[in-house]
């Protein structure tokens, strides 16, 4: 999936998922921490974000749907295309150059805690419409978390389909098969 080059811009700045801006953030800064400096390079794209989307990307590219945040925002058959080919292209994971390691202990902080974070907490998810979920929620909800895992997020999702990467579908495999260690 190409990153985004110029569109997108309510998705794309730091006021992102905000108070005053409900927009899901697509990218975020890709920092390094230089001794006791941290340094923000770039914005890089966050694909667990989109691909967590894809049919509601694909909706309205598709001209299912209007812009799912609402307003007049239009694609152009370019763009629709871009979408298109991206979503069935399928996220880096699989079949790109990404390497997905779910070696050694997986555990809610430090590995489900930021895929929920960056891909599920969000004005319009988990966090706004949805409900907001912690490590006792997630563990009370293993069956539901299963489900989705197994169908790759085609079912088991109570707010409706959604897309996973493959490696966000091993993670909370593995999370779970591990007995969901905190």
């Amino acid at each position: 999936m190409t990153p985004p080059k110029a569109g997108c811009g309510c998705h794309n700045n730091a006021q992102a998922n905000s108070a005053n801006n409900n927009a899901v953030p697509f990218t975020r800064f890709d920092t390094v921490k230089d001794g006791t400096t941290i340094i923000r390079i770039n914005r890089i794209v966050d694909y667990g974000t989109i691909i967590a989307r894809a049919d509601t990307m694909r909706q309205w590219a598709q001209g299912s749907i209007g812009h799912p945040g609402g307003g007049t925002v239009q694609l152009t058959s370019n763009q629709r295309n871009i979408i298109i080919n991206g979503i069935e292209q399928g996220p880096p994971y699989d079949g790109g150059s990404a390497v997905c390691d779910v070696t050694g202990i997986i555990n809610f902080t430090n590995n489900i805690l930021p895929i929920y974070n960056s891909t599920c907490k969000s004005a319009g998810c988990h966090g706004g419409r949805g409900p907001v979920l912690d490590y006792t929620k997630m563990v009370a909800g293993k069956n539901t978390l299963t489900a989705m895992a197994i169908s790759g997020g085609r079912s088991g999702h109570p707010g409706g389909v959604l897309g996973m990467t493959s490696c966000t579908i091993e993670t909370f495999k593995t999370w779970i098969a591990a007995g969901q260690p905190r």
